[in-house]
C-alpha cells in the first residue's frame, strides 16, 4: 500500500494534461488504485498518456484497462527473459523422440547435454560423484 504523497507524485503528469479531478474523485481513485505497485502505477500513466486523446480525466474503467496493460507488459518482459539457450532440449540436456520403443532419452547436443553425457560417463566407470561433478564443470 503506498501513501497518498507517492500516489499524488506517480498521479502528477495525469492531473497536469488533463482537466484536473475534483478531490473526491483523487480521494475515490487513491482508495482503489493504492494496493498497486507503484511501478505498475507509473507505467499505467505513461500508457494512459500515450493512447488517451480526450481532454478529461480519464474514468476509473479506463485506468483499470491500463494497469491490465501494464501487468501484461511485465508478463511478457518475465517471459523473454526465460527464453532457453537450447531450443531442441529447453536447457534440460536430454531430448526425448516420440515415439521411441525403448522410451529412453538422449543426451542433446548443446553444452548442457555435452556435460551431461560427459559426467554420466564419468559417474559409469568411477561411482565417484566428486569426480562426476568436476567433470560436468570441466566438460564444454
Amino acid at each position: 500500500m503506498i501513501s497518498k504523497s507517492e500516489f499524488l507524485k506517480i498521479w502528477e503528469p495525469l492531473m497536469n494534461r488533463f482537466q484536473p479531478p475534483s478531490n473526491e474523485q483523487l480521494d475515490i481513485d487513491y482508495e482503489r488504485l493504492n494496493v498497486y505497485e507503484p511501478e505498475i502505477l507509473s507505467k499505467a500513466v505513461e500508457i494512459i498518456l500515450e493512447t488517451r486523446s480526450a481532454l478529461i480525466y480519464p474514468p476509473l474503467g479506463e485506468i483499470f484497462d491500463a494497469l491490465e496493460q501494464a501487468y501484461a507488459l511485465r508478463r511478457s518482459a518475465e517471459k523473454q527473459e526465460h527464453i532457453p539457450d537450447c531450443q531442441q532440449c529447453w536447457d534440460s540436456g536430454f531430448v526425448y523422440h516420440y515415439p521411441n520403443p525403448e522410451n529412453k532419452a538422449i543426451f542433446c547436443s548443446c553444452l548442457k547435454g555435452r556435460k551431461k553425457r560427459a559426467a554420466w560417463i564419468e559417474y559409469r566407470r568411477s561411482r565417484d560423484t566428486a569426480k562426476t561433478r568436476k567433470v560436468y564443470e570441466e566438460a564444454s
